[in-house]
């Protein structure tokens, strides 16, 4: 039997993207991954960990304009889950220093739990 210790998914997107609308987008590949890893009963016995959990993702969204530079103005250039910090980095890109920029970061956690929140309070 194998041993699935962590999936890699690298995504690239077009979208313009706050921090807000970021963290949504976020979340939803993360719980996505999670939730189809989890249900595959044929898959189950080769994961390392179960449940799996964001803990075993490495999850990156580079964001791009139609020139294929990273997205700057204060949009999210690139959002990525550190495992080790267990933290979500939200970065802008400044292509003056050719540097990304701290935008925010936040707990995996707090990120579910306010897009949680905000589907709660859209369904009302």
């Amino acid at each position: 039997m194998g041993d699935i210790q962590q999936v890699n998914a690298f995504y690239t997107s077009n979208d313009r993207l706050n921090v807000e609308e970021a963290r949504r987008l976020f979340v939803d590949v993360a719980e996505g991954y999670i939730a189809r890893y989890n249900e595959n009963e044929e898959i189950r016995p080769y994961l390392r960990n179960y449940p799996f959990t964001i803990d075993s993702l490495k999850i990156q969204i580079g964001f791009e304009n139609e020139n294929r530079q990273h997205m700057d103005g204060g949009y999210v250039a690139l959002a990525s889950y550190i495992n080790a910090k267990r933290r979500i980095f939200y970065s802008g890109y400044d292509h003056e220093t050719k540097k990304f920029t701290d935008l925010h970061e936040e707990s995996y956690e707090t990120a579910l739990e306010i897009v949680q929140q905000e589907k709660s309070a859209s369904c009302q």
